[in-house]
């Protein structure tokens, strides 16, 4: 029905309805269009790159079997340096009495040999070492007596103002990025001019979180939580959470991985260390082709912060993955795990559903060792930017008034809330069945669930759908509302809309409006009743919601909210 055709039949009716939709649990909710994982907190540090020389000498290169080789003649080792590279290639001489002495009088033709004799993989392993025991080198100087910064860009390291021979480049970590390895860099002569280049060699772990609600028959970048009912609260089953972590392609180049899984779960749930003991978790190693590991006695779980108002995190850590055999950098670290919840958890979630102004979310992070140098640096660690999945979830603030009442402040567009009457919210399902949907968790008067006898109410609870607003009781000397049926979704932008069936069946038509940026948790739906007498009408029973008395223009604010990968960090 238009607008033209609803304001001839209405000339004796008279309701208002205002829909501003928001979030509470924000996810994807029966999508139009699928949305990405949201990805925060990037990366704004820089790495730094500290050199060291490790021997002087004409480098030459030969091509074998397709890989670059690089051999240094009239070697000289750098003395500042000597006892600690020394000390880094014994470690490559298996025969004691072969070792070498940094004190030898033919150490650097004995070094030499004991270098080119090393193959790409054991000199990645000499640098690594080496690097451990950075504390013990001097930088390499210019000729300013400054200390020489290499060229990087696009991955590349260059290595330019030093005379010919080795270097070691040790790069460091940034708060999201792991260290390179530690970079050997042969300068030889390039048109004259002493010049290295060499491949940054990062390679950081990924995280990523998927969860799968109750109805759900995959895992997905989000979810749907609800449906409660106003009589039925305890059965609202929490989704399932998948975290994903990656580990390096250089895994094996550490002596020691520390790895810690975070999991920051929305506001509103009460948890506490012993109630993990009660849910649902699996730890795993996943290898395409390779049977799984079972991590779970690696791990200890911590509950790091939960209580009214804020978000409740969960870590699981591991000191040293190292201690796990037959693990390496083709498995990836899965943790699926399923909260308990009780009827309290339940009520404090979907209770402070309408009081959110941003919408909530659940994160995940990894926290892992980011340098393979060795014991001297095996401490330091990193964390990835934090992946998203929303767990959405819908209120509905339903207020009735009178249209002959006064404004409830000088400012305010709706006048005193309406009592007397009773509301009843229903979900339309397959075949035109309808439910009782939401759970009340505020309202002005003393009916029961699901209803108003004082003006508001306001329910939790809902997921994407249709449904139909129902006046069971009208208001002495009123007329009565005619059932309102409104839609919530998605429209083809991937934005949540609320529409009203009478405007559109098809989302991405609706109408739309921006929702005050301090409203983002409320659907909000305004009923006005008149006086009059319920004598129902020929195709017409009672008052038409949507439509202004005196026959003025339906007026419907429908509300868009931005996609969740666009959404701030919830509070």
């Amino acid at each position: 029905m238009n607008c033209k055709q609803m304001m001839t039949r209405s000339a004796r009716l008279a309701a208002t309805c205002g829909l501003g939709l928001a979030l509470a649990f924000n996810s994807v909710a029966a999508p139009v269009t699928a949305l990405a994982a949201e990805t925060v907190a990037a990366d704004t540090q820089q790495a730094t790159y500290k050199v060291y020389q490790v021997m002087s000498g004409a480098v030459s290169s030969s091509t074998v079997d397709d890989d670059m080789v690089y051999k240094i003649t009239a070697g000289k080792v750098n003395e500042q340096n000597k006892t600690a590279i020394v000390n880094a290639i014994n470690g490559f001489i298996s025969e004691e009495d072969k070792k070498l002495k940094a004190d030898s009088a033919n150490i650097n033709a004995e070094f030499q040999d004991a270098f080119n004799a090393l193959n790409e993989t054991q000199k990645q392993s000499f640098a690594n070492k080496l690097a451990g025991a950075s504390e013990q080198l001097t930088e390499m100087k210019d000729n300013s007596q400054g200390n020489v910064s290499p060229t990087v860009s696009d991955g590349k390291l260059t290595l330019s103002g030093v005379e010919q021979g080795y270097y070691l480049v040790v790069g460091s970590a940034t708060t999201t990025q792991a260290a390179t390895s530690a970079i050997l860099v042969p300068v030889s002569l390039v048109d004259g001019t002493a010049t290295g280049t060499a491949s940054l060699k990062i390679s950081t772990p990924t995280v990523q979180l998927k969860v799968k609600g109750t109805g759900d028959t995959a895992y997905g970048n989000a979810t749907e939580w609800g449906v409660l009912t106003p009589n039925d609260t305890e059965s609202v089953a929490a989704p399932t959470f998948q975290i994903t972590g990656t580990l390096p392609a250089n895994y094996s180049q550490y002596s020691k991985y520390a790895y810690t899984i975070t999991s920051t779960l929305p506001k509103g749930l009460s948890l506490a260390q012993n109630e993990l003991s009660n849910w649902s978790v699996s730890i795993k190693a996943v290898k395409d082709g390779a049977q799984d590991i079972n991590l779970s006695n690696m791990f200890t779980s911590t509950v790091v912060a939960a209580g009214d108002n804020v978000s409740p995190t969960i870590t699981w850590s591991a000191q040293n993955l190292k201690d796990v055999q037959d693990l390496d950098s083709g498995y990836s670290i899965v943790v699926e795990y399923t909260p308990t919840l009780t009827s309290n958890d339940i009520s404090a979630i979907f209770g402070a559903a309408s009081s959110f102004t941003s919408m909530p979310t659940a994160y995940a992070s990894v926290t892992f060792s980011s340098s393979p140098y060795g014991n001297a640096t095996e401490t330091v660690s990193s964390v990835t930017p934090e992946q998203g999945a929303p767990v959405r979830s819908y209120n509905l603030v339903v207020d009735h008034v009178d249209a002959n009442g006064t404004q409830t402040s000088s400012t305010a567009s709706t006048v005193e809330s309406l009592k007397g009457a009773e509301f009843k919210l229903y979900k339309k399902g397959d075949g035109g069945t309808e439910t009782l949907a939401g759970k009340v968790i505020s309202k002005s008067g003393t009916a029961g669930d699901g209803s108003d006898s004082d003006g508001s109410f306001t329910a939790t609870g809902l997921t994407s759908g249709t449904y139909v607003l129902r006046e069971t009781k009208t208001s002495q000397g009123k007329k009565h509302v005619e059932d309102f049926t409104f839609t919530i979704g998605l429209n083809a932008n991937g934005d949540a809309i609320a529409y009203d069936d009478d405007k559109s069946a098809d989302p991405s038509n609706a109408v739309e409006g921006k929702v005050d940026d301090n409203n983002k948790a409320t659907l909000d739906l305004t009923v006005t009743s008149v006086d009059g007498i319920n004598l129902p009408l020929t195709g017409q029973a009672g008052i038409m919601a949507g439509v202004v008395a005196g026959g003025l223009l339906i007026t419907v604010s429908v509300a868009a909210i931005a996609r969740n990968r666009r959404e701030d960090r919830a509070e």
